[in-house]
């Protein structure tokens, strides 16, 4: 039990709790940004109610090519923002 708790001990372990719990704050910020702000924007831009609820019929089988819209769209703000704060760190790092 004692290597159990030295190990969370570790600063390493403990930098890498912080920053796991850190990025998934951080996901649900900008899923709920993206959610409640541009994708109603994207919908309202090509007067659609909402862009999730966009199917299409093939056959038998419905297609809910929307959601997947919607989630290429979170991807990418997402790896926009992390793309810029990996940068920005980069450049903090850089100058000291």
């Amino acid at each position: 039990m004692s290597d159990f708790l030295k190990v969370f001990k570790d600063k390493n372990v403990a930098s890498l709790s912080l920053a796991f719990v850190t990025g998934l704050a951080a996901w649900q910020l900008l899923s709920d940004f993206v959610a409640g702000i541009v994708l109603p924007l994207v919908a309202s831009i090509f007067d659609l109610a909402s862009l999730a609820q966009k199917t299409s019929d093939v056959g038998e089988a419905r297609l809910y090519w929307g959601t997947v819209v919607n989630s290429a769209i979170t991807f990418l703000v997402v790896a926009v923002v992390v793309y810029y704060v990996a940068r920005a760190l980069g450049y903090i790092k850089s100058k000291k």
